[in-house]
């Protein structure tokens, strides 16, 4: 057995053992599934006989006193259970969510992914978002993709196009939760919500707390106790209260549509409160190890996000016309829920901001750690000084669990610039690729499909599939040389530069093609960039000296069948396989 061989068997045996997690994981979540369900039946038909029992007792025991209380009791029986269903209904759409994520895992595992691609995100100016099918249906950003809020998944292509600012402290927290997939689920699960990605609707100068709010819900309840004591006591007639109340309701009618309308702009923010309260939450479960990853003040947040909740309750309860009317002309409800939300915004606004950012890193982590825990052979690569970069045992993640075949690749002292040659169908377009893809992988954090990588920090530059642009009248040749132009510009302005080119100025002869091809290496020879060109030119080979170095992929024809071992080599391609795939598709005569 070959090299190549042992480590995908390794790699074949170690990911068994994952999908066994996910297997298990499924079959958990199903029972519990049915046990949920089974659960829901019951308190479905105890919300039933309750609210008959209601019904019942005033047909057993006739409109009495009796009947009434027995009634009363049954009723807050029924609101329980209400209250007990909706609670369900919560848990079983949150198991539902945990038994999509485990499946989802397992189908991406065979090759079968389906996250969000990002599309969105695509830009054919970047450096290298096209040339490497990050935001391709099925494409990169697919692959790696388990974010579940919008502010995460425009972080995580941030991340990818842009880079990870701290990328030693990312791998921490990647292994740090290698241990924690199931609560990195439970985190996926709370964040699937359309209604929570608006921004966080702040500032208080919409809720004008003023003298009269305060004097209110101080005065007005001890007035209301004094009249309903009076009454009692036979001082005064029970329709000086009943005058009162009629009083103060011209007075809450009067403010209810701009209280209306503080309380929606308030209510705005919701259900992303609660999205950040049980994602605290589940950040205040973890281990000590685990939660000193992270620096979001948990403890804090969970308290902010409790009373947000509490004073949402109560905005939601004045919806209803009788609590409304009774707890304003009683204790001033209104009142009190204004001096509340000021309280609340100027405690906890400014914090706000900071505390999505620093959930959203999590979301971040979770990418990465389910990409480390699915593939346990992807490295975190190791930074260098030099100039260099170095990769042993590299593969495309798309087509990892395909195939044995990996390469390396290296450009350390003066060797600085590959050119790469070999025919059709070989293996030099998916072998750059692979290239650029550690490159961004490492830049931005994430795990890296090879056995051992150490870079200097490169940044990333491509043209590999340029397009002519109707709108702008731009043909291919222009829009090339347009693309050429700027990574000349970039590596003017940046030395640490690894540029990928595959089979560049393809829209002119190839007496200019070859001309140009060399003189433009040459230049970037001069700019001192490193980096590989996959060409058909072998005259571009000629160019080998102590800065260029030839590298191939090769194939070999076999009793009249054509055969590829995708393993880059040293010097110049030998086989070139046009006419061979033409005759054999009956394009052209023998």
């Amino acid at each position: 057995m070959s090299n190549f061989e042992t480590l995908f068997f390794l790699m074949v045996i170690a990911m068994e053992k994952v999908k066994e997690f996910y297997y298990n994981r499924l079959k958990q979540l199903e029972v519990e599934a049915s046990r949920l369900k089974k659960k829901s039946r019951y308190i479905l038909i105890s919300r039933l006989v309750s609210f008959l029992m209601i019904l019942g007792c005033f047909y057993i025991f006739g409109i009495t006193v009796t009947s009434a209380l027995i009634a009363f009791g049954f009723l807050m029986v029924f609101l329980k259970l209400v209250a007990i269903s909706v609670d369900q209904k919560k848990r079983i759409k949150f198991n539902t969510s945990l038994i999509q994520i485990n499946q989802a895992e397992l189908n991406a595992l065979d090759g079968k992914w389906s996250f969000d691609s990002g599309k969105e995100f695509e830009s054919s100016i970047h450096a290298f978002s096209s040339d490497l099918d990050l935001f391709e249906e099925k494409g990169v950003f697919s692959f790696l993709n388990r974010t579940s809020t919008l502010k995460a998944k425009k972080a995580f292509a941030d991340l990818l196009l842009n880079g990870n600012k701290n990328v030693e402290k990312f791998h921490q927290q990647t292994n740090g939760l290698i241990e924690e997939m199931t609560w990195t689920q439970e985190f996926r699960a709370f964040g699937d919500s359309e209604d929570a990605e608006s921004d966080w609707v702040k500032g208080t100068a919409s809720i004008d707390v003023n003298i009269w709010n305060k004097l209110e819900v101080v005065i007005l309840p001890l007035i209301c106790s004094a009249l309903i004591i009076l009454s009692v006591i036979g001082m005064i007639s029970i329709q000086v209260i009943f005058y009162f109340t009629s009083i103060f309701s011209f007075v809450i009618l009067f403010r209810q549509k701009k209280m209306n309308s503080i309380a929606a702009t308030f209510l705005k923010n919701e259900q992303k409160a609660v999205i950040m309260l049980k994602r605290a939450d589940l950040i205040s479960r973890l281990s000590s190890d685990s939660r000193s990853l992270f620096t979001i003040e948990v403890d804090l947040l969970l308290v902010a996000m409790r009373n947000y909740l509490k004073i949402s309750n109560l905005l939601n309860a004045r919806n209803n016309l009788l609590i409304n009317f009774f707890l304003n002309t009683l204790f001033g409800l209104d009142s009190y829920l204004k001096i509340k939300m000021q309280k609340w915004k100027l405690a906890f606004d400014s914090k706000i901001e900071n505390w999505e950012n620093e959930l959203v890193d999590v979301e971040l982590v979770i990418c990465a750690t389910t990409i480390k825990f699915n593939y346990p052979t992807t490295i975190h690569p190791n930074k260098c000084n030099k100039k260099e970069i170095e990769i042993n045992g590299l593969s495309h993640p798309l087509i990892h669990h395909l195939s044995p075949v990996v390469n390396d690749f290296k450009l350390v002292d003066q060797k600085s610039f590959y050119i790469l040659t070999g025919p059709n169908m070989a293996g030099k377009s998916t072998y750059l690729r692979s290239i650029g893809l550690s490159i961004v992988f490492a830049n931005a954090g994430v795990p890296v499909f090879a056995k051992n990588m150490s870079w200097s920090g490169f940044k990333l530059f491509t043209s590999m599939r340029n397009k002519d642009d109707i709108n702008t009248s731009s043909s291919y040749f222009y829009s090339e040389l347009k693309r050429l132009k700027l990574i000349i510009d970039t590596i003017e302005k940046k030395s640490d530069i690894i540029v990928l080119l595959d089979e560049i100025l393809k829209g002119t002869n190839s007496i200019d093609k070859q001309e140009g091809s060399a003189k433009y290496l040459l230049k970037i020879k001069r700019l001192g960039a490193k980096g590989v060109i996959a060409t058909h030119d072998l005259k571009l080979c000629e160019l080998e000296n102590e800065y260029f170095e030839n590298n191939c992929f090769d194939s070999e024809i076999n009793d009249d069948q054509l055969h590829f071992d995708y393993k880059i080599r040293k010097g110049i391609c030998k086989n070139m396989n046009a006419s061979f795939l033409m005759k054999k598709m009956n394009l052209i005569d023998e």
